[in-house]
């Protein structure tokens, strides 16, 4: 890689405060997300210094590569979600001021690029006591997950005018957020399946209402943080 490009990479990192590690988790047979902090970028040493994840990571994972991911506008004052490859140096301790530690995951670039890829494989985040609601014409929906690709929600199974939610279509929807963030779409409905008493309805969305997907994409990162409920 030139020198500008390393440089413009590193630029990127120094300007974050956070980031978000992505790994597949054999226990779950899933793509699992941790969010960390960044503590420090260091181009000399071709390492970046992350906070540990909730819930931590093993020591096992020491020499294993992941990806890490980040949202920022870094074109045309868009927000878009990027990723690059790291491997895990080593788990240690890290010094935020003169007398205070915490735990920490040192980082190194592999290849010292960023990328775009499609979100499919991203796990979607359980919304059970979160308070996010779909609504769809005047009926209002509780949502079982949610990621930046889609959701799925559930509903009565003798729902009146079922017909708008058969697969293929293409209705409009509100999503509710806490805080009364409320985000309209279009979406496609690709699937849907009975469990217990209920029907669950899963979608993905088409387009966002002009200037709203960066105020989606925002109330997400707030939910896999544990931020908004």
């Amino acid at each position: 890689m030139s020198a500008s490009k390393m440089d413009l990479f590193f630029d990127i990192l120094k300007k974050l405060t956070k980031l978000e590690l992505i790994f597949y988790n054999k226990e779950t047979d899933k793509y699992d997300i941790r969010p960390v902090s960044i503590y420090a970028v260091s181009e000399d040493k071709n390492e970046v210094i992350v906070s540990q994840t909730k819930p931590p990571l093993n020591k096992y994972m020491e020499g294993k590569e992941l990806e890490a991911s980040f949202v920022a506008s870094i074109k045309k004052d868009k927000l878009e979600r990027f990723f690059f490859l790291v491997k895990i140096k080593k788990f240690g301790f890290c010094g935020l001021s003169r007398n205070k530690f915490a735990e920490a995951i040192f980082l190194m670039p592999v290849k010292k690029e960023i990328y775009k890829r499609s979100l499919r494989i991203y796990p979607r985040i359980n919304c059970e006591n979160k308070s996010v609601y779909v609504k769809v014409d005047e009926d209002k929906f509780p949502v079982v997950d949610i990621s930046e690709g889609g959701l799925c929600f559930k509903c009565e199974k003798n729902i009146i005018n079922l017909m708008r939610f058969a697969p293929n279509k293409k209705p409009f929807m509100v999503i509710e957020f806490p805080e009364n963030i409320n985000i309209t779409a279009q979406a496609e409905i690709i699937r849907r399946f009975n469990k217990e008493d209920m029907l669950f309805i899963g979608i993905k969305f088409i387009r966002f209402l002009e200037k709203q997907k960066e105020q989606f994409v925002k109330m997400i990162e707030k939910l896999r943080e544990g931020k908004s409920s």
